[in-house]
């Protein structure tokens, strides 16, 4: 079974943030999901109970997975927001891939994953060289994403 969202609609809130999103299941719009980020669980608005249930009965298959050193289970929430970090990746991605077609992206060793320097000029063998003489090794978001 395939979970994915569209419509992502995100907020911030006193425990961290909201969200609402609709949960596709093999590409079928199932529910719209809702999280008024007050420290509750999701709530569903299903399009059937038929669908409800089947959803549960392949939660109920997940493998426990590790995390805070133990081993737990899953829930329909985990899997949520698992997909939401995907579809809230693919979206800065493609943003960053925009954005080289006409500045160039680099990461320096000092950057962690998550963060990027730009120059607003076009990724060109010249430009390449000077931020490797300036930064030393960098990776270049242009020649990395573009794969």
């Amino acid at each position: 079974m395939n979970l994915k969202i569209k419509s992502l609609k995100t907020w911030n809130s006193p425990d961290g943030g909201g969200f609402e999103c609709d949960l596709f299941v093999d590409d079928v719009k199932s529910a719209h999901v809702y999280n008024g980020g007050h420290g509750g669980p999701n709530d569903y608005r299903w399009t059937s109970s038929v669908i409800e249930e089947t959803v549960a009965k392949f939660v109920r298959t997940v493998p426990k997975r590790k995390a805070y050193g133990s081993m737990l289970n899953v829930s329909l929430d985990w899997l949520v927001d698992e997909a939401i970090n995907a579809f809230t990746k693919a979206r800065e991605d493609a943003k960053i891939l925009k954005r080289c077609l006409t500045e160039t992206l680099f990461r320096t060793a000092k950057q962690g994953p998550d963060a990027y320097s730009r120059i607003k000029l076009p990724f060109t063998p010249e430009v390449r060289a000077l931020c490797v003489a300036k930064y030393g090794a960098v990776e270049f978001l242009n020649e990395t994403l573009a794969k």
